[in-house]
């Protein structure tokens, strides 16, 4: 079911965006088996269903922007920005790496003691994973994040956006 719902996103997201260069990288017909793949390897560590969270788009390009000190880079929060970003370094496109090999780099995403057990305190629930081209450097954002509304809710806060 999730699968299916997963699928029904990307196909929406793909339908409303013209041309595919706008389309997210994680999102592209091409990285379909990547996504399902990468959605496993969160829900395995998480122990529990993971969401592919698009929102948090704005707020991964912003944090690789912001950590590779490239102009439009914002210093303000961006709306649903993650809990937890985690940026890599390729020394080529991605596409020249085997799946396999940008699957350990996204399980990795966050294993710092400070930071991991953080994000398991926090019980995370959403995911992103972004790729860009920026400043000649080639980067994969991992972003974990909570479902603030829910969480909000949960804790009686009326969330106001």
């Amino acid at each position: 079911m999730k699968n299916l719902i997963n699928l029904f996103a990307t196909l929406f997201v793909s339908l409303t965006l013209t041309a595919q260069d706008t389309i997210p990288w994680i999102l592209r017909s091409e990285n379909a088996v990547f996504l399902a793949k990468v959605d496993s390897v969160f829900e395995l560590r998480f122990k529990k269903q993971m969401d592919l969270f698009p929102i948090m788009e704005a707020g991964a390009l912003n944090y690789a922007r912001c950590t590779m000190e490239i102009s439009e880079c914002s210093e303000e929060y961006i709306y649903n920005e993650s809990y937890m970003h985690d940026m890599m370094i390729f020394s080529s496109p991605v596409e020249e790496y085997t799946m396999e090999s940008v699957i350990k780099a996204v399980e990795t995403a966050g294993v710092d003691p400070a930071i991991s057990s953080f994000m398991y305190l926090l019980d995370p629930d959403k995911y992103w994973v972004g790729y860009y081209e920026l400043g000649g450097k080639y980067l994969l954002v991992i972003c974990l994040s909570v479902d603030r509304e829910k969480a909000y809710a949960e804790m009686g806060v009326i969330f106001e956006k």
